[in-house]
């Protein structure tokens, strides 16, 4: 999946627009997959309802069009305030702005040559035949990518 997002950022503020708010923030990428274990444990503690309001963000299925942060007085980025009144002029020379800048920064070429990634085929291997390390990755374990991929290279 492609993501597409822009983002502004000045001392005070960052603005985000998030084009395809579809993907969500927790994409499941393979590569991934392997070096976030904790991510792995968050995931059953969203399903199990232990998650913070912001920390269950990250495992929503989509994300949010836009998002803007005070970042003086909301230097973590918990409190999304684009839909604020008293920030509706703010937001909109923001959009302004990140619209000049898309116009100024224009790709060379809008063709896109997706890559299959080889982690993908990895993960779907440890899957399928090394159950008792995909569990081990489900409950937080660190498996090893690196070592991963040498065995895979051999067996394929």
């Amino acid at each position: 999946m492609e993501e597409k997002s822009r983002a502004l950022t000045s001392g005070n503020w960052k603005y985000i627009r998030n084009d395809r708010p579809e993907i969500p923030f927790d994409a499941h990428q393979a590569y991934l997959e392997f070096y976030r274990p904790a991510v792995h444990v968050m995931r059953r503690l969203k399903e199990e309802g232990k998650l913070s309001e912001h920390e269950s963000i990250f495992f929503e299925p989509h994300k949010q069009p836009e998002e803007l942060y005070n970042l003086v007085e909301d230097p973590q980025e918990l409190n999304n305030l684009v839909n604020k009144p008293e920030c509706a002029k703010l937001l909109k020379d923001l959009r302004k702005m990140i619209v000049q800048y898309d116009k100024k920064m224009k790709p060379v070429s809008n063709i896109y040559h997706p890559v299959h990634a080889n982690a993908v085929d990895l993960l779907e291997w440890v899957k399928k035949d090394r159950p008792e390390l995909y569990q081990q990755m489900l409950d937080g374990v660190e498996i090893g990518f690196q070592t991963l991929s040498k065995e895979y290279k051999g067996v394929k």
